[in-house]
This record gives C-alpha cells, structure tokens and sequence, in this order.
C-alpha cells in the first residue's frame, strides 16, 4: 500500500481458531475500502498463522511475533505501527457489521473532538441477548467510567494522532488495560458510543473476561480507585465494595441501603466541591444509578430461596468485613 490508508484496523491473535477467518472475512467485506487491516499473530501455538496467510487481500498486513508478548504488549505494538488516521480494534472471534469501519469514520471527521467512537453490539454465540452499552453522549460516558467500563473495547475506533499528541497508550492494568485508557483518554478527548450495532460480539466459555476474571476485577478496582482519588476521595476497601453496587454488580450486604445512601452522599458532596464532573450529568446518573441499584436487589433476592439468601449475604458481608475500613494500598 503505497498511501496511508483512513484505517488501521488492528487484530491481535493468539491461538484465534476455530472463528479467526469469520473475524478476517467480515473486515474485508467493510463497505468501505479504505483501510489496512494489521494482524499481530503473538506467537499462536495453532493454525492461527496458516489462516491468516490464506487470505491474500492485499490490504492485509501481518507481523509474525515471536514469542508470545501477551496482550497488552502487542496492542501498543499495533499502535506504534499503525499507518491510518484512525485505529479500529477488532477481536480475533468477533465479527464487524458490514458499514461498521464507514460510519466510525464518519462521526470522527463530523466531530473532531472525539477520541474515541465505539458502538452497540449484539451477543451472540453462547450467550445473546441485549448488549452491555447503553451509554452514548460524551457527558454521560465520562461519568460512567467512574462506575465501569461503558464502551466495548473491539467496538472502538481511536483518532491516533490524539493518542500521539498525549504519549497515551495501554498501561499496565492487567485484563483492564482498555479501561485505564478510556480514563485517562476521556481527561484530553471526548469519547461516543454509536447507536448502531457495528459488532458482533460472540460469547464463549474461552473467553478472557471470564478466564481471567478475578485478575480483570482488581485491575477494574484499581481504575475507579484512581478517579476516586481525582474525585478527592481515599477510598477504603470497604467503600470500594459499596461502590461496585453502582455498577450493577449484586452484592447483598445486609445495611444495603444505609450503606448505598452514605456513599452516594460522599460522591455527590466530592463532586460538588471538586467540579470534576458537571454537576447534572453527575447526580442524575449517581440517583438512576442508586434506583437500579435497589431495583436489582430487590428482585434478586425476591427471587433467591431463603437458605441461598443467607449464605449469599453471609459471603458478601464476610469479604467486606474483612475489607476493613482503611483506605487499600
């Protein structure tokens, strides 16, 4: 490829069988083709290799790593060789919906602000269902970093020369790297989620996020601990537990609303006397956060027979004892 393309669209792999050329195929049928799909084969033990030369298309670009570097190593690699003015990052077992690259394009050029432009997704394979986005203005995404990750890392198209201009790339936040980005990426830039489905998202047992998901939650504990800071706050273990509940997560401690209503009052109170956050966009998410809350507990429980209810309040009040009320290191 003699110019450099719009798009870069990076696709790490390691060990990608059996659904790396659905992932490849869906790429190269993009409606538009001004892209160069750059494939980082990180030292594959299967016939990951084989598959990915079988396809000729000449916009793909492949880098042989060897030996395995792990994920995060090989996503910065793929940004320091990335030839587009946008990065989309793409799984080696999703698949792209056909106008995915066209229209993530569109909306940065439309909006020059914006970092990063993710989208909705639909699950598919073992689990489907409504998908996990459901945050799309810029105001809200902000805020909602402190209480999650709200944007799907292979929905995502990066504006590249914002990542250059602010030295950003993955940090060291195991199996929560995308996230630490998104945070310290949306203090330079604005972030969106299109509203259009410009992914599959397929679930499987293999999957990371659920190899790796206790690693993956105390990374995800340490992101929203460091806003918390920004937010002026030093908080405990115990507050963190209190603050997952913001999140979705179920955790039925048994002074749930007494703890919830004193936590939502410290974060309200911070924000107010730190202005990191506009204070609307702010309380109304913390109040419809506090409400889902108290719905998703209300019907968990509800539904729990009474021997499973208690062991379940048992564990969850036992780890946040044992959390204790000193800020964590």
């Amino acid at each position: 490829m003699t110019t450099a393309p719009a798009v870069t669209v990076l696709m790490t792999v390691y060990n990608g069988l059996p659904y790396l050329d659905a992932a490849i195929r869906s790429v190269l049928a993009q409606t538009t083709a001004d892209f160069e799909l750059l494939v980082i084969n990180d030292g594959s033990t299967d016939e990951s290799l084989a598959t990915i030369r079988a396809h000729t298309d000449p916009r793909i670009r492949l880098i042989d790593q060897q030996p395995n570097r792990g994920i995060r190593a090989t996503l910065n690699r793929g940004l320091a060789e990335s030839r587009g003015r946008y990065v989309a990052i793409m799984d080696q077992d999703d698949v792209a919906a056909p106008e995915r690259l066209a229209l993530q394009v569109a909306h940065l050029e439309a909006n020059p602000g914006v970092g990063l432009c993710g989208g909705d997704v639909e699950l598919f394979g073992e689990r489907t269902g409504p998908s996990w986005v459901r945050y799309f203005d810029p105001a809200d995404l902000r805020v909602a970093l402190l209480f999650e990750n709200p944007i799907c890392h292979p929905s995502v198209m990066l504006r590249r020369d914002t990542l250059a201009a602010h030295g950003l790339e993955y940090p060291d936040f195991p199996y929560a790297e995308e996230y630490a980005l998104w945070v310290r990426l949306s203090r330079v830039a604005s972030l969106a989620n299109l509203r259009a489905r410009v992914l599959r998202y397929r679930t499987h047992p293999s999957q990371i996020s659920r190899r790796k998901s206790e690693l993956q939650c105390r990374s995800a504990d340490a992101v929203v601990r460091g806003q918390l800071a920004h937010l002026g706050l030093d908080a405990s273990g115990r507050d963190i537990i209190v603050h997952r509940l913001l999140s979705g997560v179920f955790n039925p401690l048994p002074d749930f609303s007494r703890l919830l209503h004193a936590w939502t009052a410290r974060l309200l109170a911070a924000n107010a006397r730190t202005g990191v956050y506009p204070e609307a966009d702010f309380t109304r998410q913390v109040r419809d956060r506090t409400a889902a809350a108290h719905d998703l507990h209300r019907a968990r429980l509800a539904a729990l027979s009474l021997p499973r209810r208690l062991v379940w309040q048992y564990r969850v009040w036992r780890d946040y004892r044992r959390a204790g009320a000193a800020p964590s290191p």
